[in-house]
């Protein structure tokens, strides 16, 4: 009877731990949402948008790249602020592609050098919904901390849908003469966000391998119709 009671008390304890960190699991993902549509809300569109045509208007008689900065960096930030985050409104892959385009031209009006990135993107995986700015967040760590100007070791980006399984992959040629700080926050970051949207369904690596390229493979299981 004792080892009963025992065994009861220990279930008991193992059940409210388990409803504990449930709890505890759901009350951040609200906080994560929350946390999300506050930052959104300081930002008010309008006056956002109307700011950076009057730049746009403004700088462009006197400068055309720092215009069409302006203009891409309009159409990042719309993109940013519109998109959303429920798996049901997802956008489709083909509006983040447009994006990218428009940050590796930011990137090359802001750096004034030419950058060697392939992007390798399947026409079905044009139309496959995906949680947004993960995509861009690779690229972004790809132009900031990658040696893109070598044209015989471009970087890559490859993204792909088969019958069971979405796949994005990145590598490129780390740079070794700037400083790595923030990088790993990045990592986490899309980690964290993939881990929101699709739980276990997904796996991720990362890390450098023997020939000096930083590698990064996503893997999201689907089914076929998703």
């Amino acid at each position: 009877m004792e080892f009963k009671d025992e065994r009861f008390r220990r279930e008991q304890a193992e059940r409210l731990e388990y409803l504990n960190n449930l709890k505890t699991k759901e009350i951040q993902n609200e906080l994560n949402v929350a946390k999300y549509e506050y930052l959104r809300a300081q930002i008010n569109p309008h006056l956002l948008f109307n700011t950076l045509s009057f730049l746009y208007d403004s700088i462009r008689k006197f400068n055309e790249d720092a215009g069409q900065a302006v203009l891409n960096l309009a159409d990042l930030m719309r993109f940013s602020l519109h998109t959303k985050e429920s798996n049901d409104q997802f956008p489709k892959l083909y509006e983040e592609l447009i994006q990218i385009e428009n940050l590796i031209s930011l990137n090359k009006i802001r750096k004034d050098k030419e950058q060697f990135i392939n992007l390798k993107i399947s026409k079905t995986a044009k139309q496959f919904r995906f949680v947004p700015l993960v995509v861009i967040t690779l690229l972004e760590n790809m132009l900031k901390h990658g040696n893109l100007q070598r044209p015989d070791h471009p970087g890559e980006l490859s993204i792909k849908v088969t019958k069971n399984q979405f796949k994005i992959s990145t590598h490129n040629l780390i740079n070794t003469n700037i400083h790595q700080s923030g990088f790993n926050k990045g990592m986490d970051n899309i980690e964290k966000r993939l881990n929101l949207a699709y739980g276990n369904k997904f796996a991720m690596t990362y890390g450098k391998n023997d020939k000096n390229y930083f590698v990064v493979n996503i893997i999201l299981e689907i089914h076929q119709g998703e």
